[in-house]
């Protein structure tokens, strides 16, 4: 029986990990989006300043996805 109030049939225990699991990333992933958008429009930003020398490839990437990372894992639990 999937989804009954046993909590010691591991099936059950099983189906709510499931579905605990799956509305997390549903949630995550929503947020995702948010942050996955913003490239495009920061490139004109990020090719203006590469150009210059103002910084690398890799420190921009890695500064701007702990940024994104740190408001989706806020914003998913706000949800």
């Amino acid at each position: 029986d999937v989804g009954g109030k046993d909590p010691s049939d591991q099936s059950n225990v099983q189906s709510r990990w499931g579905a605990l699991i799956t509305m997390l990333l549903m949630a995550m992933f929503g947020t995702a989006d948010d942050a996955l958008l913003q490239f495009p429009l920061q490139r004109p930003v990020f090719l203006r300043e590469y150009s210059t020398n103002h910084y690398n490839i890799v420190p921009y990437f890695l500064s701007r996805f702990s940024v994104e990372a740190v408001e989706t894992f806020c914003q998913t639990f706000i949800m």
